[in-house]
């Protein structure tokens, strides 16, 4: 058991360890190109603050 949960925790930090940034340029660039069904909430929300934002302080 102690090993199922050793192995699940590294899983985890692999997946999140080598996915891509949040809010770069290439992740909103990304965004732009996934189709908004698929979008959950949270990303709703971080494109519109970090992309949208950005965009028109720049």
């Amino acid at each position: 058991m102690a090993t199922r949960i050793v192995y699940i925790a590294f899983a985890s930090v692999c997946l999140f360890g080598c996915s891509e940034k949040r809010m770069s340029e290439e992740w909103c660039d990304s965004m732009i190109d996934k189709p908004n069904s698929e979008w959950t909430e949270q990303d709703f929300t971080s494109f519109s603050q970090d992309c949208l934002y950005n965009e028109k302080k720049s």
